[in-house]
């Protein structure tokens, strides 16, 4: 799995960060096409505590923060 390119991130909500860096918000259908998975089993695998949960902005919006989800992608790489 290799990390978010600029172009996943070209629909994605930026979220400006106290430091003035910029990350972006991924909804579900953005991250698990970016990992090749259904956003069914996006949602297994945050039940399952496999992937971290998701931010919320309300009983039907959620979103992941880029560099959680690179983070995340780096520890999945074989050490």
């Amino acid at each position: 799995m290799a990390r978010l390119r600029k172009a996943e991130e070209a629909d994605a909500i930026p979220v400006k960060e106290p430091e003035f860096a910029f990350d972006f918000a991924l909804r579900p259908r953005q991250v698990a096409k970016a990992l090749g998975i259904s956003n069914a089993t996006l949602y297994r695998w945050v039940a399952n505590g496999m992937f971290p949960k998701p931010h919320s902005l309300g009983p039907s919006m959620s979103f992941w923060r880029t560099s959680t989800v690179n983070a995340w992608l780096d520890l999945q790489k074989p050490k």
